[in-house]
């Protein structure tokens, strides 16, 4: 690999760490938002909605610049937009303007759906599922580092803006290595991109796409579910509430253990067996936690549901790019905005579920969500072809 492509790698995954953080960062300070805005907790979670609103709007848009445009203007938006995000969200003190910077945070998010699988799939012209599956474990990680950079900040008694000062950082260095980066030409990638390898055609288009489309619905809102309403489910069951947390911790570790190893499993296994396949072994193991009831089977189960199921959003990218080789960009877009629609009404729908069931009546909607997306993904493979004459 060549300088400039090693560091269009770093690039990319980077980006794909600043996003997770993004999306973590409001909810590992949320204490410390509501003293600092003087809000109340709905206003500090709506600041949550108006980063998944600025991502859905935008993600579409995005697609087409990079198609028009090539990836590196669009990650250079990004990553700024982001800096924004991380600079001014701790630093107003307007509550208006906070919902704002955290808009643009989405939009920046949504330039990482529009640029990751076409700069992805310009260096890795072979292994491009591999190389998918390591950009959804920097995104893990990015998950995994704002509440562990809070805790260090809270225990050293610094203010909490320095952990959004960390990611600050890292989006400059990424601005200033972005002009070294040697980045794909976006015409050529449907002849010479990773992702067009092993092309991909449907044998009945439209319902193919559909079912895609279904799947990344009710896959989205699997994980959402699992990440608002695994603490509370656990504590409904009288668990008690740092064993609670715990078990979400397990299934974030999980999916980002998952996503570490199928970059070495995606060389020997077909996407298209591991998209329902693990997702048959995640209903399977939503089912035993919910029926047993037992705090070392939630612990298993959840570990094990996110090892398997954390890599599917990278696999679904994988085959949406794998159909329309000729516009990677502008469909990772796409799903990149199906995904955010579906994390922007799930909490609507559980929260009314919640409201009127109980807690318990979450995982049971996530079990539901599971069967979903395992129809879905089956159906999907019926009408999935591999060979030369995918779309595009």
């Amino acid at each position: 690999m060549t300088k400039t492509k090693m560091l269009a790698a770093f690039e990319v995954y980077a980006l794909y760490l600043l996003t997770g953080a993004a999306c973590i960062t409001i909810g590992s300070s949320m204490t410390q938002l509501i003293a600092h805005y003087g809000v109340s907790l709905a206003a500090v979670a709506t600041l949550g909605s108006a980063f998944a609103l600025g991502r859905v709007v935008t993600v579409s848009l995005m697609g087409v610049l990079v198609e028009k445009l090539g990836p590196k203007p669009v990650l250079a938006l990004g990553i700024s937009l982001l800096l924004v995000f991380f600079l001014g969200l701790p630093a107003t003190k307007s509550y208006p303007l906070a919902l704002a910077f955290s808009a643009l945070g989405g939009v920046g998010f949504g330039t990482q759906d529009a640029t990751g699988p076409v700069v992805v799939s310009g260096i890795f012209t072979t292994g491009y599922a591999s190389a998918m599956s390591a950009g959804q474990a920097c995104f893990g990680a990015g998950c995994f580092l704002p509440p562990l950079c809070m805790s260090i900040v809270l225990s050293l008694g610094l203010p909490f803006q320095y952990t959004y000062l960390v990611f600050a950082v890292l989006a400059v260095l990424m601005l200033a290595v972005l002009p070294f980066a040697g980045m794909p030409k976006t015409q050529q990638l449907a002849e010479s991109g990773g992702h067009a390898a092993n092309p991909l055609y449907l044998t009945a288009r439209v319902p193919g796409w559909v079912l895609l489309g279904v799947f990344a619905v009710s896959y989205c809102a699997v994980v959402n579910t699992i990440n608002l309403y695994t603490t509370t489910f656990a504590e409904s069951l009288a668990i008690p509430g740092a064993i609670a947390v715990s078990m979400l911790t397990a299934y974030n570790v999980g999916s980002m253990l998952g996503s570490l190893l199928f970059i070495v499993l995606l060389r020997r296994l077909k996407p298209l067996n591991v998209l329902w396949v693990n997702v048959a072994v995640a209903l399977g193991l939503m089912l035993a936690a919910v029926l047993l009831q037992s705090i070392p089977v939630f612990f298993a189960a959840l570990f094990l549901t996110g090892f398997f199921i954390g890599v599917l959003f990278s696999v679904m990218i994988t085959l949406a790019t794998g159909l329309e080789p000729r516009h990677a960009g502008l469909v990772a877009g796409i799903v990149g905005m199906v995904c955010g629609g579906s994390d922007t009404i799930t909490p609507l729908i559980t929260g009314r579920l919640v409201t009127a069931l109980g807690p318990g009546s979450a995982y049971w909607y996530a079990i539901a969500m599971l069967a979903i997306a395992l129809l879905a993904a089956a159906g999907f493979r019926a009408l999935c072809r591999t060979g030369n004459k995918a779309a595009g």
